[in-house]
């Protein structure tokens, strides 16, 4: 025969016991009842603006990623531009390096820089070394942009800059050859 196991339940006297306290128990205010009560007591005032909202203006790093995708669209993905954050100690800015990139090939070139603060604009940035020179920018400086139709038009510079043609070019020729090789 076979027996069943079962688990052993409390006594009588126990269970009595467990009554007795859920009933003696007084019921206990929500939670939001306390954050009430609570803010009563202390009086918060609420000193914010009701009209918080975000402003038009379209960050950096936006502009930077649309690019990256039509670079894609123009290589057909072969080689793709990608902005990647940086994280440094100095939390007061955001930080970006924007990347050209040939993911058969394992290859990227970092071909610029991007720094701002909270407020977007004016945004810096800082070319490669080679591209500043042609430009006729110092190899280390930042160049800054006031707004983000002087930051598009840096960005335009640096794209059709020789230096980045001629990568983007010699990137896809590798592209190609390993394919038909």
């Amino acid at each position: 025969m076979n027996k069943k196991s079962r688990k052993p339940q409390p006594g009588k006297a126990v269970l009595d016991m467990i009554d007795a306290k859920k009933k003696s128990r007084k019921p206990q205010p929500g939670k939001a009842l306390l954050e009430v009560i609570d803010a009563e007591k202390n009086q918060t005032k609420d000193l914010w603006p009701d009209d918080i909202k975000t402003i038009k203006v379209r960050p950096p790093v936006v502009a930077l990623e649309e690019q990256g995708k039509i670079l894609g669209k123009k290589t057909k993905n072969m080689v793709l531009g990608r902005a990647r954050q940086l994280r440094l100690p100095d939390a007061t800015q955001f930080h970006f390096i924007f990347q050209i990139e040939a993911p058969t090939l394992s290859y990227s070139f970092a071909l610029l820089e991007i720094r701002y603060g909270a407020s977007l604009y004016p945004v810096q940035v800082k070319p490669a070394t080679d591209i500043a020179r042609e430009l006729g920018e110092r190899e280390d400086s930042w160049i800054s942009a006031e707004s983000e139709e002087a930051f598009l038009e840096i960005l335009s510079r640096i794209f059709k800059a020789q230096r980045t043609r001629t990568l983007i070019g010699a990137l896809l020729a590798q592209i190609e050859h390993k394919i038909t090789a």
